[in-house]
């Protein structure tokens, strides 16, 4: 998140592991990354003339969703190891997309 205060932290995700440890919480988390499947489908859908949910959208989002800046994996109950897992997308994921769809003019209806 961009800030002017003094007091925030720049950080930046990697999977080196001598880098050092940072813990979020949960509401740092869902702040960060606020959108589930259906969320990120919709904005697509809306945001774009050529999108459909299909094989090219799907195979993308996988693709995508390997890297962490974009999307992480929770549990619904973290004190459960065997809880049903959901992922959360962060909004920056839009930029990606955007190399693959043509985003709608204001001439294009909205879905």
């Amino acid at each position: 998140m961009r800030t002017k205060d003094a007091s925030a932290i720049m950080f930046r995700w990697t999977d080196n592991p001598k880098a050092p440890a940072m813990r979020l919480s949960e509401e740092d988390v869902l702040r960060n990354y606020p959108m589930i499947y259906r969320d990120l489908t919709e904005l697509l859908r809306r945001r774009y003339s050529d999108f459909r949910e299909g094989d090219k959208y799907h195979s993308l989002r996988r693709k995508i969703e390997q890297e962490k800046k974009y999307c992480i994996t929770r549990a619904l109950d973290p004190r459960n190891p065997k809880s049903a897992r959901q992922k959360f997308y962060n909004t920056n994921i839009v930029v990606e997309f955007d190399r693959h769809y043509t985003k709608r003019t204001k001439a294009d209806p909205a879905v």
